[in-house]
């Protein structure tokens, strides 16, 4: 008898136990899930120029603040250096050899796929209203970025566009939510509206050529063979003319920053809501002989700031690599969405280590498409595989050319690793392009594209 009082007890005591445990977990996810998420995108932001990246004289104050009690993520990397490719990857959590549609018949436009679900689709399908408000004209529903999003209006210019997300997110401060605000004052032409009177004295004496902010000739990206020491037109550009463009791409990354600061505040006492701040690429200033993005795979062409703030995270800072791949599963972790088993990202805030030696890919495409340009890195190797030429290279021998650069002088033994890693990712990505004719666009919507560079004139 006393034998089975005895069992009976601690039945009842693992039992009490066992029910206190459950609610404790279900008290533990409900503080941690985020039912507001908000995820700001600053085209063409460099990580180094950002203030607490490393960038002198306080340019970001307001990322800054937001980074100090948040997840910094110091090694980011995007998978493409420019934006559709990269916006698709955010919006699907796939590769853009998987998530894009690339139309034979143009030179730099793509399409959305239809296939890969996207995490607008995904966050509504689970009752979440989402919305997205853009000033670009490449994340755009014209290209396919408007799936499962409920509102999706598009912005001349960033302040419109902050203006009205802000009114969005205090209008749906009592429901579930996932928005987008996508930035422009970084991305050429550079014309930030509050410039300092010093610089926009110094613009306004310039030549017209650069007032426009242009880094986007007849014949492509400015490179140095554009830049003299005395230019004799548009297409020739002198160092100190550098310098000032590269002055009007800081005094947007200034706009940016107060733009943010103004959505952020719409956010005071909202509870459970996550932010997240990132760039779609980077931008070159010259160090590997070009200004701007588009083709090339170096640091300064895909290293972009990511900030997480989120509901019971504690801040700070995380040196392993990852990438805007991890985007899609870390917005669904932190919603408590279970994301798709087979996507290459990790969830980042729920994850205990990210590996230290994980191989983060890129890749690029052009000229009907084709993977052309991919790379590998760790936290100390990089590598770059060309398999085709594009415009304005030389030509590329059989086999691909190879280049390997090492990070901050340190010795590297993982180039084998990498270069395997890249070749298995490319014989992937040679079968999943998927070709299609061009969608005929207005002329408005042409001549914009062009003027960012998008397509070639």
């Amino acid at each position: 008898m006393r034998r089975r009082k005895k069992i009976f007890g601690l039945a009842l005591f693992s039992a009490i136990i066992g029910c206190c445990l459950l609610c404790i977990a279900g008290l533990r996810s409900r503080v941690h899930r985020s039912e507001r998420i908000i995820l700001i995108v600053a085209d063409a932001l460099r990580a180094d120029h950002v203030g607490c990246y490393g960038a002198p004289g306080n340019p970001t104050p307001n990322i800054d603040a937001l980074a100090e009690r948040s997840i910094r993520f110091t090694d980011c990397y995007s998978v493409a250096p420019w934006t559709w490719p990269s916006a698709a990857a955010m919006m699907t959590g796939r590769y853009p050899s998987e998530s894009l549609v690339f139309p034979h018949d143009s030179k730099f436009l793509g399409y959305l796929a239809r296939r890969p679900r996207t995490l607008a689709g995904i966050m509504q399908d689970r009752g979440f209203t989402t919305a997205a408000f853009s000033a670009s004209r490449a994340f755009a529903p014209t290209f396919g970025f408007g799936r499962g999003f409920s509102t999706f209006p598009e912005f001349r210019n960033d302040r419109d566009a902050v203006r009205a997300a802000a009114r969005w997110v205090s209008k749906h401060r009592n429901r579930k939510f996932f928005a987008i605000l996508w930035l422009m004052s970084t991305h050429h032409p550079y014309h930030a509206a509050d410039m300092p009177p010093s610089l926009r004295r110094q613009v306004s004496a310039a030549r017209p050529c650069i007032r426009t902010g242009a880094i986007f000739g007849r014949h492509g990206l400015y490179s140095t063979a554009q830049i003299t020491a005395h230019p004799r037109n548009d297409e020739e550009y002198s160092p100190a003319e550098i310098r000032l463009l590269h002055q009007m791409y800081e005094a947007g990354i200034h706009q940016v920053d107060r733009y943010i600061g103004h959505l952020l505040k719409a956010t005071d006492g909202i509870p459970r809501t996550a932010i997240l701040v990132t760039a779609d690429h980077g931008e070159e200033w010259l160090e590997h002989g070009d200004i701007g993005h588009k083709l090339k795979l170096y640091a300064v062409n895909l290293h972009v700031p990511l900030i997480v703030h989120a509901p019971g995270y504690a801040a700070r800072i995380q040196t392993a690599p990852v990438t805007n791949l991890d985007l899609m599963p870390t917005i669904l972790a932190l919603a408590r969405i279970r994301p798709q088993t087979d996507l290459p990202g990790l969830a980042l805030c729920s994850q205990r280590s990210i590996p230290r030696d994980r191989i983060i890919i890129s890749e690029v495409g052009v000229a009907g498409w084709r993977v052309h340009r991919c790379s590998a890195h760790d936290d100390s190797y990089l590598v770059i595989h060309t398999l085709t030429a594009p415009p304005r290279e030389p030509v590329v021998p059989r086999g691909g050319r190879w280049e390997y650069v090492t990070h901050g002088g340190r010795r590297a033994t993982s180039a084998p690793d990498l270069r395997r890693a890249l070749l298995a990712h490319e014989s992937v990505a040679k079968r999943q392009v998927r070709a299609t004719k061009s969608r005929p666009l207005d002329a408005k919507t042409k001549a914009e594209l062009e003027a960012l560079g998008y397509i070639a004139k």
